[in-house]
């Protein structure tokens, strides 16, 4: 790999398609499903969320400016978390019956 001079707007002399190609590759020698790249940045905004990171942390770090974007694209349940709040919302309404 050939690191490219100032000005070029390139760390490497690989173009998106090699390292998309390299990626999947590394996924399927590690034995894990192969992602997209946007699939992570979906993934990682939902996974801060569900820690409790605010809004503006998520949005520094995945480049937004708006939280438009945060609130109807990239924030998705996960599954876990879904799980965890439905089992507490059940278990509430279950001791008031």
């Amino acid at each position: 790999m050939k690191a490219l001079g100032k000005g070029t707007g390139r760390i490497v002399a690989l173009t998106p398609t090699i390292v998309y190609k390299r990626f999947k590759k590394a996924c399927k020698d590690a034995g894990v499903p192969s992602y997209r790249f946007h699939d992570l940045r979906h993934y990682g905004a939902s996974v801060l969320h569900s820690l409790g990171v605010p809004d503006a942390y998520i949005m520094e770090r995945g480049g937004w400016e708006t939280d438009e974007t945060l609130k109807n694209v990239y924030r998705h349940a996960l599954s876990k978390e879904s799980k965890k709040n439905n089992d507490l919302a059940n278990k509430h309404f279950e001791s008031l019956a």
